[in-house]
């Protein structure tokens, strides 16, 4: 079983990148869920890796104790230690399997520690309990949730000067076509005031350097 080594900040960063808060939510639910069913699936296989061990340990002593004495053929004694190492070995990777494992439960709970954080920022910022949401009033938010971030994919084909875009308006069925048109040109609105603030902030860099140079000039 793989277990996830995110550290928090990434957590955060992965349930924070979705754009609405009930898609926060239902991403930091997935990763609890993802987290816990980790650590359930763990639980049983310590408990067969442990058996494993034990049946590992009784063969080792019982080959030990069948070690040849006397005068035996050439190379029994070899083969008899030979075998008696690979079971050491198997004992030995076992054993470290095992503890991966453990130390890699500790990784999943904090895991699931900063995933129940985000989940009560969450509540508080969108001021409600979604948890304690209807099923179906939760579908309506995560139906806009996916408009959302379907239509900033569109936005950013149309920034980008692609055709796909255009591919994908043409795809969107007729009624929802005006809604998502209306999201699309606010994600525009909201990039194009972006770059001309930042035009402004470059262009007063620009001037004030023209009047750092006027002035080293004249003196």
């Amino acid at each position: 079983m793989q277990y996830s080594t995110n550290s928090d900040e990434a957590l955060r960063f992965t349930i924070r990148s979705q754009p609405t808060l009930s898609g926060q939510y239902r991403q930091a639910v997935l990763q609890i869920r993802d987290r816990l069913q980790a650590l359930e699936n763990f639980k049983f296989s310590a408990a067969k890796a442990e058996q494993t061990l034990s049946i590992a340990r009784i063969r080792r002593e019982q080959h030990r104790l069948k070690k040849p004495t006397g005068a035996v053929e050439f190379g029994t004694i070899e083969i008899w230690q030979a075998e008696l190492n690979l079971l050491d070995i198997e004992i030995q990777q076992k054993t470290a399997e095992l503890k991966q494992g453990f130390d890699l439960v500790d990784d999943a709970e904090r895991e699931v520690e900063v995933c129940r954080r985000e989940i009560e920022r969450i509540n508080i910022e969108a001021n409600t309990d979604f948890a304690e949401m209807e099923s179906s009033d939760f579908q309506v938010l995560m139906a806009d949730d996916f408009r959302d971030r379907k239509s900033r994919a569109i936005a950013s084909q149309l920034i980008a000067g692609s055709p796909t875009a255009i591919e994908m308006l043409i795809e969107l069925p007729e009624g929802d076509r005006p809604d998502y048109l209306r999201r699309v040109s606010g994600l525009i609105k909201e990039v194009d005031s972006v770059r001309m603030a930042l035009a402004s902030i470059n262009n007063a860099g620009n001037g004030a350097e023209e009047i750092r140079s006027i002035n080293n000039g004249a003196a």
